[in-house]
């Protein structure tokens, strides 16, 4: 195992969770998304640089805190995440709510020409008797 590559690669996951748990503390969700693509990246680059189970343990102080810090990182990075989605799951809740109150009556009807139906005058009788 080459160590370097090793290290490269943990300090630039750890430096991607970090910039993303930024995003997620701020509610960035778009900044959020424009991370995905290089954190897949990075975790395919981690993951190709990994020693393999079983070797010779990690002695280097440097890597060892690197390490640390990623793991840190995980940590406060599915936190953010569940937090997120908790909060996206009720902003959804909100707006599925807003459009069941705004659809009650005829408010969510239409005539055949686009009109609203709540627009709509009541039925008219007309007779041809004189």
């Amino acid at each position: 195992m080459n160590q370097n590559v090793f290290l490269s690669a943990t300090e630039a996951m750890a430096d991607l969770l970090e910039a993303e748990n930024g995003a997620l503390a701020a509610m960035d969700f778009p900044r959020v998304g424009c991370l995905a693509a290089a954190k897949t990246a990075a975790v395919a680059a981690l993951a190709a640089a990994r020693p393999p189970l079983g070797g010779a343990p990690i002695s280097e102080p440097r890597l060892r805190a690197a390490i640390l810090r990623l793991e840190a990182l995980t940590r406060a990075n599915q936190s953010l995440l569940q937090r997120a989605i908790a909060a996206h799951r009720e902003m959804v809740g909100v707006i599925a709510a807003a459009a069941r109150t705004s659809q009650r009556g005829a408010a969510g009807r239409y005539t055949a020409r686009g009109a609203s139906a709540a627009a709509m005058r009541a039925p008219v009788a007309v007779s041809a008797r004189v």
